[in-house]
Formats: C-alpha cells, structure tokens, sequence
C-alpha cells in the first residue's frame, strides 16, 4: 500500500501525462506509457526488491534509453507523413514526451518510491507544454500554468525529498522518530495549506485581472519593442521559418518565404477565397526598418488619443458555429462603434500556435470572435494580443471597409518621409502623379509605372552600404521582391499628400489538397500597401507588386452559416439534457481547462476551507466536557509550541511521562543550565499528567 507521499505523487503524475496528453494530442501514447509504469510497480511488489548491483543498474538505464527512443520514434512519425511541418513543434513534442517518459519509467523501477531527478523532467516537461499552447496564452491562463507549476514542484519535492528523509532515519531512535514526525501532515497542517493555496489562487486571478487593464501601456510598449528587436535579430537565422511574418526590416518577409516554404502558416474556412489577410501594419519608414507607433508613448507632435491601442471589452457571446473543432465558448469584440453595418460573409482562421499569436484579418473586419476575455486593438485596427491562439477565431467581413477621419497628428504620421528619402523620391512621385487628383488616381498612376518598369525576383542585389535600399530601388530599378514595391509605393504616396500604411501577412488562395478548407504556406508571405482617400474617408488596398493583383473576401453575399446562429438555435430546441451536458463538456474541453477549473476552484474551494476550519475549531471548544479540559487543551499546546522550538517534538503516540524521560536523557551530557531548564521542562509535563489524572486545573 502507497504512502501519503507515495499518493501524492502518483496524482502529479497523471496530472503531467494529462496535461501534455491535452496540449500534443497524445492520448493513445500516454494511456499506454501509464499502464506499463503500473505493470512494473505491481511485478516488483510481488517479486520483492532485488539487490542493487552495477549490472541491474546499466540494465535499466540501457530499457530507459530504449523506451525513450521507441516513444521519440511514434511521436516523429505523424510529422514524417505530413508535407510540411513545424521543426519547433517537433523539438517540442519530442521533449516533452521523452521527459514523460524518464519520469514513469524512474518511478516504476524505483518501486513507485520517486527520485529528485523527476522534478527536473517534470519541469521540463511543463515547459514544453508551454511554449506548444498548452493550457491557454491569455495572462490568466499563463499565470495559471505558472502557479500549478510551482505548487506541484513544492508537493513532488515533499513527496520524494520527504520520503527519501524518512527512509534514512532510524525508526529504533526516539529522537529521529520524533523529528521525522514533522515531515508528516497531519490534519490541521493540510487544511492551513489547503487554505493558503486557495488565497494565491484568488490574488494570481486578480493579479492576471489586473495586469491585463492597468498595465497594458506598458506591456504594449515592451510587446512592440520585443517584436522590431526580434524580426531584426532572428532574421539571419535558418529558424525564420518557423515564425508569423512581421516585415519590419526589409528582407524579413523574403526570409519568411524561403525558409521551409511548404509549411502551413494558416488554415481558412471560407466559401470563396479569403485573399489577403493583413497581421502586421506599420506607420513609418525609418533608417531601413518600418514602425509602428502602437504600444509606444509619444511626447511630441505625434501624440494623439487617436493613436493609442485600447482595450475591447467582449460585446457579447459569439453565435458562430465552427467548421474546425467542436464547439467553443467564443466571445464576440466590434472594431468600430457603428455596429449597423452588415456582414457579408465570414470566415474561420486557425493559426498554428508554435508560430506565434498574430492575428491575421481582412481589410473590411466588422467584428471577431474569438477565445478571449479583452481584446487589445491597435490604431490600425490590428487585433495587438488577448486571442488565445490555440482556439480557432471568426471573422465578420463587410463589403466595404468602414469610414474613418483621420485626426491631424495621425494624419502626420502616415504622410511622414525622412528628408533625405523625401528629397529624392518627391520629384518622381510628382512625375508619376502628374495630372491626377484623387487618392486612387494617384494610387493607380504608381502600380502602374511599377507593374509596367519593373520585375520581380526573390533575390535582390545588396545596395551601397551608404544609400537607403528603396531609393536604391527606385533610382536603379533592379529586381525586386514584394517588401521593395510596397515600402517604395508607400513613401511615393506620402510624397503627392495620399496618407499610406505598410502591411505584411498571407495572401491565402490555395485549396488543401482535400478541399477541406484554404490553407496559405509560408511562401505565401507578403507586403502590400493600404492608402487613405479623403473623398471616401476609407482606406483601400493598393498592389504594385509584379503580376499580383489584389484579392479580398466579403464582395458578395455569402450564405456562410458561421454567423447564422445555429449553435443558439440548436441548443435551445433541444430538449435533451444528456445533449447539453454533452455540449457543455465539449465546450471546456476544447476552450481552456486549467482556466476553467482555475476560475470555477477560486470561491468555493477557499469558502470550504474556512468552513472546514470552523468546524475544526469549534469541535475543539465543543468536544471538552468543561473548563478544566479546555483550559488544559490550550495550555498543553501552548507548551509544546515552546518544545518545538528547541527541536524537542513530542510524539503522538508518548505518553507525557514518556516525553519527560526522553527528555532527560538527551540532555544527560550537556552543560548544568541546559540540564536545569530541561529538567523544569520535564517536571511539568509530568506535574501536568498527575493534574490531568486527578480531574484538578494544572499550572
């Protein structure tokens, strides 16, 4: 039979195959790791526990080894038959399994006992769930997997170190046996720690609520820092593949392209196809890197309300129903505050969440629904973070995008050029515009003299090393890629007064070869331009890239039923109970169960406590027969508090003569004042027995 300790840790256990079971999908090698752990455990308690000898220690380190590379083998096999697929996913996957692996197999063969080295494993594999999605990417779910992961380091780390004490002590030494008892949790001991655990459950979740409003200036400002930094570090590494294209430095999309192309980035339920998705938008083009002012705090002309993100809060629950999954409980966020407006059609996305947590949407969103409890939207209407990524999200497209007036400071900084690129790109852009008048004629005018001049290609000769690479571009007209023609369209724009943006993302036209859905690869990686016309007061698309012409979803009337409301609908004429447990467990399956059990365990677990300990108390001031044994309860505690404190621990099963005789004799040999003040100790606690025995109130 298990100890306590033994208990706990078989419970941590089945939570960390749980937990990497749920974030790589790997039930079937998980409920088969489980099993054969337990098989071992049962063989040894029959069999008894042979001698440890060099040989049966190599032998088991050779069957680990052995398992670890038969469970590497049936994880790598699934990502072997696809196309394409994520090496970082890979990486992840088969560490953390491999991990998983070490853990059962050490338990098993140490006859469920546990072994320090499970907590490092166990460690790692919590990481990798991590980094792969698992449990949730908003801040509540994150700092959920944090804390859980802590507390279950401190139980594992009582479990195993605890044990491995007892174990070592001698259980004939009075002494040993009464310090030893301090490892044990006694009733009162896991109540208090039930409690505590309770309290930091309630103040993480109002530390994550606070987080995410109080301070998301400031997080924005490192999220927009951390991503220019990134896209200019990791750039000239071969691991540019596995990320979303961001585009700030010219090249980086070009390396999203190149780097595993066949990968899949996206995956699009849509009845015709979706086109371009915009991820990333930018404002202003300096020293070779474009910028965003989202997240960032400007003092100077720039400053602007207009230009600041703000936090949507949800608009109410979503009514789409999902083509990719089962049900999920899905929230839904308007961009604009004109809500009249219709959609035409809608779309799913899922991203692959090793890739990152970039939102892609069309030029046209109305709305999105998404696994989320707050939204950060940018001034460019860019969903910045808030989407749990790990969940699909749905779009509402209207025909055309809504109207928006430009505020003077943010006027300014869509038309800004340096001086030194304005110098040299105003007299072309004038020459190219001449004669036209509106935003689109000039828009035109300019993806015609690029479409008709230029070529494209994929590699594109290195500038002088004193010249800005765009104007290098245009004054030499070499060939070039996407990220060449948008950055140059969008500064000859700015030139002849068009307000213009720079955009990156997907143009997603191909069908997956099942014809499922519209998947778009990393090859299909792309830059273009959005401009403003002061006519409309809307924002349009402009392609001048080579043999590209611009293509969005939500032009005509779509029958999608993503936003017919069916789910709604289904739900409420259904009658059946059974179904709607069904659902309902569907629902938290497939959203985000640490969060839900996170939020669902606050209040009541830490209102059970308190009663638990209300009861506890009051059994103590209850259960006395009068106020001789209360008193006399209270005063024995407090003596053996001031007993502990000089580690002399008083066993439960000691009588207080016992205790007293103990006493004595560990401090036979100390100096006489040690003596003296433990022979006073002695002598109450016997004084205390004799009251005790004759019904009297002690002293």
């Amino acid at each position: 039979m298990l100890s306590r300790n033994g208990w706990i840790l078989v419970v941590l256990i089945l939570l960390l195959c749980g937990f990497s079971a749920q974030t790589f999908d790997s039930w079937p090698t998980v409920l088969v790791l489980i099993p054969l752990a337990l098989l071992v455990v049962a063989a040894k308690k029959v069999s008894g526990q042979p001698a440890p000898t060099l040989l049966r220690r190599l032998l088991a380190v050779l069957f680990g080894m052995i398992l670890v590379a038969i469970v590497s083998m049936t994880r790598i096999a699934p990502y072997l038959n696809k196309d394409s697929f994520n090496f970082l996913s890979v990486g992840a996957d088969l560490i953390c399994h491999a991990a998983l692996s070490i853990i059962l197999f050490v338990w098993s063969i140490r006859n469920a006992a546990g072994h320090p080295i499970m907590l490092s494993f166990g460690l790692l594999v919590v990481m990798t769930c991590s980094i792969a999605g698992g449990g949730s990417q908003t801040i509540n779910g994150q700092l959920t997997v944090a804390f859980c992961a802590c507390v279950g380091y401190v139980l594992a780390s009582q479990a195993i170190l605890g044990t491995r004490f007892e174990n070592q002590e001698s259980p004939t030494d009075p002494t040993q046996a009464a310090r030893s008892s301090k490892l044990r949790w006694n009733r009162a001991s896991f109540l208090l720690s039930t409690l505590t655990v309770s309290a930091i459950l309630i103040c993480t979740g109002l530390l994550g609520q606070a987080t995410g409003r109080s301070i998301g200036d400031i997080q924005n400002a490192v999220h927009a820092s951390l991503k220019d930094s990134l896209d200019q570090a990791i750039d000239q590494f071969a691991i540019s593949g596995t990320r979303y294209v961001y585009g700030a430095t010219i090249g980086s999309v070009r390396n999203r392209m190149n780097e595993n192309p066949t990968e899949v980035a996206l995956r699009v339920w849509a009845d015709s196809p979706p086109g371009y998705l915009r991820g990333s938008v930018f404002d202003y083009y300096e020293r070779r890197i474009w910028r965003t002012t989202s997240g960032r705090r400007y003092t100077g002309e720039w400053n602007s309300p207009s230009m600041r993100d703000k936090l949507l809060d949800p608009d109410g629950i979503g009514t789409s129903v999902l083509k990719s999954s089962s049900p999920i409980d899905l929230s839904r966020f308007y961009f604009h505050a004109e809500r009249e407006r219709t959609t035409t059609t809608s779309i799913e996305v899922r991203n692959v969440p090793l890739k990152g947590t970039t939102i892609f949407t069309p030029l046209s969103t109305e709305w999105i629904e998404a696994s989320s409890s707050g939204i950060t939207l940018t001034h460019q209407q860019t969903v910045l973070h808030g989407v749990n990524v790990t969940a699909p999200y749905v779009l509402g497209v209207s025909r055309s995008p809504a109207l928006e007036i430009l505020k003077r400071q943010r006027k300014q900084a869509l038309l800004y050029v340096s001086p030194t690129d304005k110098e040299v790109l105003e007299p072309i852009a004038k020459y190219i515009c001449d004669g036209s008048e509106t935003a689109i004629q000039k828009a035109t005018q300019i993806e015609q003299f690029f479409q008709r001049n230029f070529s494209y290609s994929i590699d594109v000769p290195s500038p002088p090393s004193s010249q800005d690479p765009i104007i290098h571009f245009v004054e030499s007209q070499h060939p070039a890629h996407c990220e060449y023609f948008a950055s140059a369209t969008c500064l000859l724009l700015r030139c002849v007064g068009v307000p213009t943006r720079y955009v990156t993302g997907y143009v997603v036209d191909e069908r997956d070869p099942d014809d499922r859905f519209w998947i778009a690869r990393n090859k299909a990686a792309h830059a273009w331009v959005e401009a403003y016309d002061s006519d409309s007061r809307t924002w349009f698309s402009v392609e001048s890239t080579p043999g590209r012409s611009y293509q969005s979803i939500g032009s005509a009337v779509s029958t999608d039923p993503l936003v017919s409301g069916q789910w709604e609908d289904n739900l409420d004429s259904n009658a059946n109970g059974s179904n709607r447990i069904l659902a309902f467990i569907a629902i938290i399956r497939t959203s985000d169960p640490i969060g839900f059990v996170f939020k669902l365990a606050q209040a009541p677990l830490f209102l059970i406590i308190c009663i638990l300990f209300w009861r506890r108390y009051r059994h103590y001031q209850g259960s006395a027969g009068n106020e001789i044994d209360r008193y006399s309860h209270k005063l024995l505690k407090r003596m053996d508090r001031k007993m502990k404190r000089v580690s002399l621990v008083r066993d439960n099963s000691e009588t207080m003569h016992q205790f007293a005789d103990r006493m004595e004799r560990n401090y036979a040999n100390e100096p006489n004042d040690s003596q003296a003040w433990v022979q006073s100790a002695a002598d109450w606690y016997r004084k205390f027995a004799e009251a005790r025995y004759q019904g009297i109130r002690p002293s």
